[in-house]
């Protein structure tokens, strides 16, 4: 990836971070919740780990109860993800949508520090991934 093209999908996460801060997403968010922070507190620690965020083709975040939906284009999985914090055991649970909607495959109990490596387990990685990259972009 050059530099330039980093730089403009950085650009790109940026802004959907503020979009996200500024409108909620163009979502109604309830007001017994702090969507807003959680969202945000759940895209700051993807921004840790870009490059294998953006390996997953993550786009159009959007705040909800308590976490955070967006849309993936992985080898495992192409379609929306949720991320959600459960707050009395302050863990992770991370759901692979369908597309009516409905839980594909839910992993419960996920500490912080394994969380970007759930959702890529399940919408990116597989066993013969580095032979599918190579193939998918002729390298």
């Amino acid at each position: 990836m050059t530099w330039n093209v980093r730089t403009s999908v950085v650009s790109r996460l940026k802004r959907s971070l503020r979009f996200i801060s500024q409108t909620g997403g163009g979502q109604p968010l309830p007001t017994n919740f702090n969507n807003m922070g959680m969202a945000t507190y759940i895209l700051s620690i993807f921004k840790h780990y870009l490059a294998i965020v953006l390996s997953w083709g993550f786009h159009n975040p959007v705040p909800v109860e308590n976490g955070l939906r967006f849309n993936v284009q992985g080898f495992n999985h192409t379609g929306k993800v949720e991320v959600l914090y459960d707050e009395g055991w302050d863990l992770f649970s991370v759901r692979v949508l369908n597309p009516d909607g409905s839980t594909k495959v839910e992993q419960d109990g996920i500490y912080l520090d394994g969380l970007v490596e759930c959702v890529d387990r399940l919408v990116e990685y597989c066993p013969d991934y580095e032979k599918r990259v190579r193939e998918t972009y002729n390298i």
